[in-house]
């Protein structure tokens, strides 16, 4: 009884109750839509933008860090970091090309001249700091130019050099089977590690890794 004096109170208290306002605004499964495209759109503008201000900017920073001569150093500033920066920044092949053309002579040519110093009868064995640069220089021209086997090996000649001036002869030994593997015309890893087996009176495997040696050059 007391809810149906209140229902017809209110009914008499003023009317019915207005209808709701319309809204004038889009529907909301239309302005999301909307919104959310514009968003995406500048999202890939952005994108655009910032790599086509990015691979004109680390060419420039590589060809001043080659022209410098700064190769590893300082960290994001060397060529070798650059290079993989542009590279992985998807550079064209026809990008890369010259970079790899400047970079090789000065990643190889002293550090090879060294191994062929080193070759000659009676030279001085170089201190570890220079086999450690040789060996540096050599790993980022093989990661230059992978499929060059000699390279290849003389880096590693250059890894098994180290481990062998750190009296670590066993390491040594397997990594200039991996470099007389990768080059089997070169005689100086064989060599090597008939060296070795000399200074550890095994006779019969040194004389085999020395005949290996000058069946490879028989001027050794």
């Amino acid at each position: 009884r007391r809810r149906r004096q209140q229902r017809q109170q209110g009914a008499g208290a003023g009317g019915a109750v207005p209808p709701p306002v319309p809204s004038t605004g889009l529907p909301s499964i239309v302005i999301f839509p909307v919104v959310g495209g514009v968003a995406l759109l500048g999202i890939i503008l952005l994108v655009i933008a910032i790599n086509s201000a990015s691979g004109p900017n680390i060419e420039k920073r590589l060809d001043n860090a080659i022209a410098a001569g700064r190769i590893f150093a300082p960290a994001n500033e060397n060529a070798h970091d650059l290079y993989f920066q542009l590279k992985n920044s998807g550079a064209s092949e026809a990008t890369l090309r010259p970079y790899r053309e400047k970079l090789l002579p000065l990643l190889t040519n002293q550090k090879l001249q060294l191994i062929r110093n080193f070759m000659v009868p009676g030279s001085d064995d170089p201190p570890a700091e220079d086999w450690q640069a040789a060996y540096q220089s050599l790993q980022f021209a093989v990661e230059l130019t992978p499929d060059d086997s000699s390279l290849l090996a003389r880096r590693l000649y250059c890894e098994g050099r180290l481990a062998y001036l750190a009296n670590d002869e066993d390491r040594a030994i397997q990594i200039w089977t991996r470099a007389a593997d990768a080059d089997k015309t070169w005689p100086l890893p064989v060599n090597g590690i008939g060296l070795i087996y000399t200074a550890r009176k095994k006779y019969p495997d040194a004389r085999r890794y020395y005949f290996e040696a000058v069946r490879r050059d028989a001027n050794w």
